[in-house]
């Protein structure tokens, strides 16, 4: 992208999501909305992510129509409240899979649901613990590498 755009980088895109050949862009944004802080102010749950869509619209709306693509916010809470641009999302992504598979729109809309809901779990634990990979050693097993590390 050129000029002010630069560096922009949204998370993932896909092509054919809401319109045929069009690439669709999308940047995700977990929020904690039931923070000490919003809820001594008295803010609601879709407040915080309609104020929180709007960032990210703004944020990447021009980026995106440069590339003639569209944009997607998906904005999820901690507790899996999720933004409306998200639900559509997954009402999309469930109805394509129930074509694809043959299978009922429920069954695969709850299954969506259940996989969006471990992933959200997965990502806070993530941002909450670390990875969950050790660090017990630099790689050397042999200590063939060694000669490299003092230069």
């Amino acid at each position: 992208m050129d000029g002010e755009n630069d560096g922009l980088i949204a998370d993932f895109a896909t092509r054919g999501v809401w319109e045929r050949s069009r690439d669709c862009l999308f940047d995700t944004r977990i929020v904690h909305a039931g923070s000490p802080g919003r809820a001594s102010r008295g803010i609601s749950y879709s407040s915080v992510l309609n104020s929180q869509a709007r960032l990210k619209i703004n944020k990447y709306k021009v980026a995106a129509e440069e590339r003639r693509a569209t944009f997607c916010p998906l904005i999820i809470t901690v507790d899996g409240v999720a933004h409306a641009s998200f639900q559509a999302f997954l009402r999309r992504v469930s109805a394509q899979l129930s074509a694809k598979w043959r299978r009922p729109l429920s069954s695969v809309t709850n299954w969506v649901r259940v996989r969006m809901q471990i992933s959200l779990i997965r990502a806070v634990d993530l941002r909450l613990r670390g990875s969950r990979l050790k660090w017990t050693s630099s790689g050397f097993e042999d200590g063939a590498g060694l000669p490299f590390l003092g230069q």
